[in-house]
């Protein structure tokens, strides 16, 4: 299939895997969703079957229901950035329907009638926000059916409810909510967003389409609750985002005492609702009985932990403690006791985090002991596995059938997959689903900008961090992604403006301010990365040292260095590190019981490894055997070398130089000089080149017996060259006070460190020069 298919203002190139508008916009496809769209627009407005989509566009191979399930949403996902969000709808238990505009010339949109304002009603509790599930359900049973007369997916958003009584804290409505919203996620027929992007509408003058198009839903659920002594006035209704339209409505006037009396009749009626319209046939689970005191310090309890501060969620614990005390039969109270407690030894003690599984699995154990359908303590379950991928992809999995929406599930999965299972495609697939559930969460938007970076496309990486910042202007990683696609996009001045403005607003980040130091460094200016990193700031201070070859105060420093430290420097970084201590006190002892000890590294080269850890695995190895390797650690080395030129054939672009670089350290510590010039030379010829390469090369020990060698020179004057031409682009610029301070320190010509032995460069206004 070669020919252009139209729809709407858009058209797809199926041989070329890619969407264009009558705009000029362009995007680019993965195979599969260019196969799995051009199946849906030869059969427009028709029902097809899982069956049909596997022969059709997984070529018939065995593909599980949850695989087609994730290629739709993907597609979904594609088509909603393309203004298109509601084209395919999911047809109950027989498969996919999908419709589109037809192709016409693109018109100014008529302005459609006001969507009318729906009133806010005057929630629920356990076994009442059952009854507001069934009344749902047997109201989107009975509406009038779409064309196909099936029953269809739908996507619901549970708003926050407004407490009627002045002068409250809003937990218990909010609390009500958020228990309606865990109720409905549980099943696989609705797509239910997640309270951290729901919750952000809490205006009763929200336009309901408006809501709808920011959370990509169809159907909204918002209501109200008033209580007086021991009685409940609660109201729910349901509404349509398409038109503002209320299709359902409900109110409910119950007292404590009462609702406990009559929970077990309502769960009873509730089930046979859930049995014909969902379950089909079985059996609903009755939960246990609480009282008034209990259920609303559970309540509070959650909204303290999603408020996220210390104060706050040592509060949840201190209620989630007395709850399994005084009820140790309610298993979501022992699943969020663990939760909470694993968010509070993150915010406060990230190296204790491996520690604190004593702590919490007890906890975890007595949850699905008492429940073993609780989605959420699968995902934490799963989080305290980083060290077993396969047990923490059981976990997730099983979450995710449980809660099909649970969007922290789905983002989980998405790491593991990127970081640790090779599975890029996978890890795609799972990150949209939690941005569709989870659109206001800016993580989620950084994270598949992470992603496409790591596919080398920077133009979908640039488009993602800024809708991230579009939901937080403040969010710094996204800052910092866009940074960092400048950088490697060769724009070093823009990098290090938009690193500095953000700076100035959030001083105290230390995050931020060590990224703004690697920035001087990147721009051969460490004088300026020196004043900025007061009081030090020990990653900050590991950079310093590698630039300056300071290997002996660098080595002490990071062998010493935290957990906390040594994830701001990144793995690759303390295995170069480590390497060029063994050469340069030529005792590899130290470098090895620190490879031991933090990444149970043990000198050979493991036969199952990803190639996402290929490159520093190799460093790592170097590091063990170097300075003179021995006849093993040499043939681990090679076998090591070899795998990775292969794996450099298929490499994207900005991939290739990081690789090549290695490969020139593994040449140079086998004592091939010619071959180790000759991948650095590789370096110098790529369009994208990590900005850290030049003084990584410059002050590195095992590079000492090239810098005499014809064409050294040659190397490092390529690899300055941007450097150069940037700083030429930042002299031209007016700045604050303090960078022009930074720029004028720079006219001087830094000398070499007097701890190390290597070049150093001499970078001014408008010039750069290496100096030996």
């Amino acid at each position: 299939m070669s020919d252009t298919l139209r729809f709407g203002c858009w058209r797809l190139d199926p041989a070329l895997g890619e969407l264009s508008g009558d705009d000029g916009t362009r995007v680019a496809l993965e195979p599969q969703t260019t196969r799995l769209l051009a199946c849906f627009l030869a059969h427009d407005g028709e029902l097809l079957s899982h069956d049909q989509l596997v022969a059709t566009v997984w070529d018939g191979r065995v593909v599980s229901d949850d695989a087609v399930r994730r290629g739709v949403s993907n597609l979904r996902h594609v088509l909603a950035d393309c203004g298109l969000p509601r084209c395919i709808r999911t047809v109950h238990r027989r498969g996919y329907v999908a419709t589109f505009p037809q192709p016409v010339a693109a018109e100014p949109h008529e302005t459609a009638p006001s969507a009318r304002r729906w009133p806010r009603w005057p929630l629920l509790s356990g076994a009442l926000a059952l009854v507001l599930i069934a009344g749902l359900l047997l109201l989107l049973r009975e509406a009038p059916a779409p064309s196909s007369q099936l029953e269809v997916e739908h996507h619901i958003a549970v708003l926050p409810f407004i407490d009627l009584n002045p002068g409250e804290d809003t937990f218990f409505a909010d609390g009500l909510a958020e228990e309606l919203l865990g109720l409905l996620s549980r099943h696989p027929a609705f797509r239910v967003t997640s309270r951290g992007s729901s919750f952000r509408f809490r205006s009763s003058e929200a336009d309901p389409k408006a809501v709808g198009e920011a959370l990509g839903v169809d159907y909204l659920i918002e209501g109200s609750v008033r209580r007086e002594n021991e009685s409940l006035r609660i109201g729910v209704q349901l509404v349509d985002t398409s038109n503002g339209q209320q299709l359902w409505s409900g109110r409910y006037d119950r007292s404590f005492a009462e609702l406990l009396r009559v929970q077990d009749d309502i769960a009873r009626n509730v089930a046979r609702a859930l049995q014909v319209v969902l379950v089909q046939g079985a059996e609903a689970e009755e939960a246990p009985a609480l009282g008034r005191e209990v259920h609303t310090d559970y309540l509070r309890a959650r909204r303290l932990a999603a408020g996220g501060s210390t104060r706050e969620l040592e509060q949840a614990i201190d209620l989630l403690q007395g709850i399994t005390s005084s009820r140790p039969d309610f298993a979501p109270a022992w699943a969020a006791l663990a939760e909470t407690v694993l968010l509070n030894t993150r915010s406060q003690s990230p190296d204790t985090f491996q520690s604190i599984g004593a702590v919490i699995e007890p906890l975890l154990e007595r949850a699905l002991s008492l429940d073993p359908d609780l989605g959420d303590a699968y995902v934490t379950r799963a989080r305290l596995k980083r060290n077993d991928p396969q047990g923490m992809l059981a976990d997730l999995e099983r979450a995710l059938s449980l809660n099909p929406s649970h969007a922290a599930g789905h983002a989980l999965l998405a790491e593991l997959y990127h970081m640790q299972l090779n599975r890029s495609d996978l890890a795609l697939q799972e990150i949209r689903q939690a941005r569709a559930l989870n659109p206001l969460e800016p993580r989620n938007h950084y994270a598949e900008a992470y992603l496409k970076l790591d596919q080398c496309d920077f133009s979908g990486a640039r488009t993602l961090a800024q809708r991230a910042l579009a939901v937080d202007a403040d969010y710094i990683p996204a800052i910092a992604m866009l940074s960092h696609v400048d950088a490697l996009e060769g724009q070093l001045a823009r990098s290090h403006q938009r690193l500095l403005k953000a700076y100035r607003e959030d001083p105290r980040n230390q995050w931020l301010r060590n990224m703004l130091v690697i920035s001087h460094l990147n721009l051969g200016d460490p004088a300026a990365a020196r004043q900025l990193n007061q009081p030090p700031f020990r990653v900050s201070s590991l950079y310093l040292q590698r630039y300056s070859g300071s290997i002996d105060s660098l080595a002490r420093q990071m062998f010493a260095a935290t957990g906390d430290d040594l994830m701001f420097l990144g793995r690759y970084h303390q295995a170069d590190y480590a390497l060029a201590h063994s050469i340069h006190s030529g005792d590899p002892g130290p470098a090895r019981d620190f490879l031991q000890q933090v990444h149970g590294f043990d000198g050979t080269l493991p036969a199952s490894l990803p190639v996402s850890r290929l490159r520093e695995t190799l460093v790592m190895l170097l590091a063990w055997h170097a300075p003179a390797p021995s006849r093993e650690g040499r043939q681990s080395i090679e076998r090591a070398r070899q795998r990775l030129s292969q794996e450099m054939m298929s490499l994207p672009a900005c991939k290739i130089a990081p690789h090549a670089l290695s490969l020139a350290l593994a040449a140079a510590v086998l004592g091939d000089r010619e071959e180790a010039l000759a991948q650095l030379e590789i370096t110098t010829r790529q369009t994208i080149v990590e900005p850290w390469i030049w003084w990584s090369v410059r002050s590195s020990p095992a590079f000492a017996d090239l810098r005499g060698m014809p064409g050294y020179a040659a190397v490092m004057e390529r690899l300055v060259a941007p450097v150069q031409s940037q700083r030429a682009v930042l002299a031209g610029r007016s700045f604050p006070a303090t960078t022009a301070e930074t720029l004028a320190a720079a006219d001087a010509v830094h000398p070499v460190d007097p701890a190390g032995d290597h070049t150093a460069i001499g970078l001014h206004r408008n010039q750069a020069t290496l100096v030996e």
